[in-house]
């Protein structure tokens, strides 16, 4: 009980990041690019089973746990996610908020072919009538985009290359983006 108060009190205090909800991965509690997901995970659970409202007694700070449980949720969904996490980082390190679509727009603006492969892929998607060879193909070839980029990512963060960075992470929402459409994908009915 005597953990659960420490740790309570110290973050009723304002934090400055994210990562400092997770000490066991982020001892110094500065923002990092490459997190170890499954350690992240672990130390989630542990987190919860302390402060999670329906895992603790009721008492005075039921407010206080259920806000750092909320939190602590929170936290962990975004720095697990190498999308979101990104996003957070450039919103953290340099003020670059890509939530605004604006400053999405400007930076890509440089890069047309970009969003015509995009464009492209997502037509692929959509002419596709009950040929599940060409998802899983499509699936596939998005898988390995995405994974290139989160290597590519992983280098330019060692760099500090915020610029490139910013467009690689806008980059990552288009594929992350048709990911979710590709899950989302149901054949046409052909007329009759």
């Amino acid at each position: 009980m005597f953990q659960l108060l420490r740790f309570s009190r110290i973050h009723k205090r304002s934090i400055s990041s994210f990562y400092e909800l997770f000490p066991k991965n982020f001892p110094n509690g500065k923002p990092v690019w490459s997190i170890d997901n499954n350690k992240l995970r672990k130390e989630y659970r542990s987190l919860q089973s302390k402060f999670h409202p329906d895992a603790i007694a009721s008492n005075h700070e039921d407010n206080d746990n259920k806000n750092l449980s909320s939190l602590i949720n929170k936290a962990y969904q975004t720095l697990k996610n190498p999308l979101d996490r990104s996003q957070y980082l450039l919103k953290l390190i340099k003020n670059i908020d890509l939530s605004n679509e604006e400053v999405a727009q400007n930076l890509t603006q440089n890069d047309p072919n970009l969003l015509l492969t995009v464009l492209d892929v997502h037509e692929q998607l959509e002419d596709i009538d009950n040929d599940f060879e060409n998802i899983k193909e499509i699936e596939l070839e998005n898988k390995k985009r995405i994974m290139n980029i989160e290597q590519n990512l992983n280098t330019l963060y060692e760099n500090q290359d915020y610029d490139k960075i910013a467009k690689l992470t806008i980059e990552l929402k288009y594929w992350v983006n048709l990911s979710k459409a590709i899950k989302e994908w149901e054949p046409r009915v052909k007329n009759q």
